[in-house]
């Protein structure tokens, strides 16, 4: 801030941000339905708000994690669920039907793209009782004590459980006890996403009562914490309100299209697809990095234009080194504040580095709230998947479970990545 101002242009200045704010708030922040502004999908990053203006901005943030009671069923009994016959485990009756009902439901979700918008949730929902729950609570700003202060209001959204070997049931990694599903479309290779249920396409609901109704309404499309905000006590303008940006990092990008020549395989292209293209959410950084050397021309010849602006190609390998300009975790601090809604694939098949960074999202909430959305494949010993992943992994089955239970305990919407 230049301090160098005259009086009568800081006068000007003050002035000019109350009103801003108070006549041009409709412009950039929804409603929440109790008169308090949250920010809205598209807001300005910088929307400014001084005390003066006695505008109390209200926000989401992360309360529990609840594990649906099929997931239980699965935590309760590793030594008979978790074994080397999990897909024997998985292709009994009644096992089978409930993988059909939740990767069936999600195809379904996926099939009613919100596009940004609101919707009431549709098809049959009786299988939703089968998915897991991430709840969240309300705040709003005190604004004479200068902080956020717990208000009424409780919200719900689903997310896929966590069950069998954390991956599309449907893939063929099971071999003859694959599970059936008519319709089912995702591919052969190995990297099903079938079983992966975004925010967005998820179904939520909330109410600004202090307790859920008994029969709530649940929609789809942009649930109202995807994006938070931030306040920033500037010394002449007062509290500034800083909505959150849309961030997609990737670390173990390839090619925008493409993964190790494989056409139609690449995430960004996924992620793209999944978020812009299915619900309307513009990227306004698109972070990727890659060990393996990428040509430039190649690597921003397969974006689409949008993505142009916002995409960060890091062609380099990075590390968990302390102190290290290549330090994952200190990357992701550097391109995220809490308040984002940042989209974080962790995939570099390379656990000395993947682990510390998935371990620190588990251990700091500080961290863990500049992460919304995490899909990571976690290597372990699990006899379908030696094949691929090796015969030495000393991680099992169980302790997968462990560790994406606790990042979703610690707010994250962790999904297992084929």
């Amino acid at each position: 801030m230049n301090s160098d101002r005259s009086p009568f242009s800081k006068v000007i200045l003050g002035l000019g941000a109350f009103l801003f704010v108070v006549t041009g708030l409709s412009l950039f922040w929804q409603q929440d339905g109790s008169g308090s502004p949250t920010p809205a999908s598209g807001a300005l990053h910088h929307t400014l708000a001084t005390s003066a203006s006695r505008v109390s901005p209200c926000r989401w943030i992360f309360d529990h994690y609840e594990a649906s009671a099929y997931e239980k069923e699965w935590t309760a009994h590793p030594e008979t669920m978790m074994g080397e016959d999990v897909c024997q485990v998985l292709a009994r009756a009644e096992h089978a039907k409930r993988s059909q009902q939740i990767v069936g439901r999600v195809i379904e979700l996926y099939s009613r793209r919100p596009e940004g918008r609101v919707h009431p949730v549709r098809g049959d929902t009786s299988s939703d009782v089968l998915f897991s729950r991430m709840h969240y609570s309300r705040q709003c700003w005190d604004v004479t004590a200068k902080q956020w202060a717990a208000a009424s209001g409780v919200g719900e959204e689903l997310i896929e459980p966590l069950w069998g070997m954390l991956r599309d049931p449907m893939d063929h990694w099971c071999g003859a006890d694959r599970i059936p599903l008519e319709g089912w479309t995702g591919g052969t290779g190995g990297q099903s996403k079938s079983h992966i249920l975004p925010s967005s396409f998820a179904p939520w609901t909330f109410t600004l009562e202090a307790t859920r109704p008994s029969s709530p309404t649940w929609s789809t499309g942009s649930p109202p914490w995807q994006r938070s905000v931030h306040a920033v006590e500037d010394p002449e303008l007062g509290t500034l309100f800083i909505p959150g940006k849309n961030i997609y990092h990737d670390l173990g990008s390839s090619y925008f299209t493409n993964w190790m020549g494989a056409i139609g395989a690449g995430s960004g292209e996924w992620f793209y697809n999944t978020y812009t293209k299915g619900n309307n959410l513009h990227f306004d950084r698109f972070v990727c990095v890659e060990l393996e050397k990428l040509s430039p021309d190649e690597a921003y010849g397969q974006l689409p234009a949008d993505l142009v602006a916002a995409y960060t190609l890091i062609n380099v390998g990075l590390d968990t080194k302390v102190g290290s300009k290549l330090n994952a975790i200190d990357l992701l601090k550097s391109i995220t504040k809490p308040g984002d809604f940042v989209v974080y694939k962790v995939d570099i098949d390379s656990a000395p580095i993947e682990l510390p960074i998935l371990h620190a999202l588990r251990d700091s909430k500080e961290l863990a709230s500049r992460v919304s959305e995490l899909m990571t494949e976690h290597h372990v010993d699990i006899k379908p998947m030696r094949s691929s992943w090796g015969f030495d992994l000393k991680e099992s089955l169980k302790d997968s479970y462990d560790l994406f239970t606790a990042l979703r305990a610690n707010g994250i919407r962790a999904h297992s990545w084929p």
